[in-house]
């Protein structure tokens, strides 16, 4: 049986593609507004070209190694900022600033220190690193001292410290912030992409697009972006779930 929640998001759907071709009709010209029918067949020609599976397969690694590289690191980082107040007084300025700095200006610095083909990954790296960070540390931060002076009285090892302790309130606040820079990882390796022009990338692909103002392709490049970024976003938040699901059945 089709739920509600469902129903009600075919009808969003359909509303909102509905605005589109009418505001398409009312405009007339493809190359400022294409039709839903045009972006649609113009994601049909690009699926049967193998350069379009090759930019998309590049592009998912570049993102996703910077992604999780950000995700390891933010945890060490968070747990040696918890641990050390002068570990958390040097590196708490740098992430801030990292947070507030316009991504295009890493972009371009990035292009200058390394290769063009790193850019996307390591954009990623940083746009990802203090989100999570922050997340995982004040939640370390946060849990209760007395179920920590339990565990010392109780004699709990390392290892059940972590288990019992740590690691419920932790993993739901990386779960929380993992999930809002997964999106956002793929907005700035895009992002990256379009700048930086590597080989086989959807950033460069949408470039071409704008540069031959070839309007349909460019949307149907966008639609896909989006597409793969709701995909991967709910197969890694399925697997996180199973590790938590599992850890708390141990």
């Amino acid at each position: 049986m089709i739920s509600k929640k469902s129903i009600y998001n075919l009808v969003a759907i359909i509303f909102w593609v509905s605005v589109w071709q009418i505001i398409s009709m009312i405009v007339k010209l493809e190359v400022i507004l294409p039709s839903p029918l045009s972006t649609i067949k113009a994601l049909l020609k690009l699926s049967t070209e193998i350069h379009f599976w090759k930019s998309c397969a590049l592009s998912i690694l570049r993102i996703s190694s910077g992604l999780f590289t950000g995700a390891l690191f933010a945890i060490v980082l968070a747990y040696i900022t918890y641990a050390s107040e002068l570990a958390y007084s040097v590196f708490s300025p740098v992430l801030t600033v990292i947070k507030a700095t316009p991504i295009a200006s890493f972009i371009i610095l990035a292009l200058i220190w390394i290769g063009r083909d790193f850019v996307p990954s390591f954009i990623t790296f940083l746009i990802v690193l203090p989100i999570i960070w922050s997340s995982v540390y004040h939640s370390i931060n946060n849990v209760d001292n007395r179920l920590k002076e339990i565990t010392k009285i109780f004699n709990f090892t390392t290892q059940q410290r972590i288990k019992h302790l740590y690691f419920p309130s932790i993993f739901s606040a990386f779960i929380s912030s993992f999930t809002t820079s997964i999106g956002i990882a793929w907005k700035a390796g895009v992002a990256a992409e379009v700048l930086c022009t590597p080989k086989y990338s959807i950033g460069t692909s949408i470039f071409e697009s704008k540069k031959y103002i070839e309007t349909p392709s460019l949307f149907a490049w966008t639609i896909t972006v989006i597409f793969l970024s709701l995909v991967i976003e709910k197969f890694l938040i399925k697997i996180l779930s199973t590790i938590s699901e599992r850890s708390k059945n141990d």
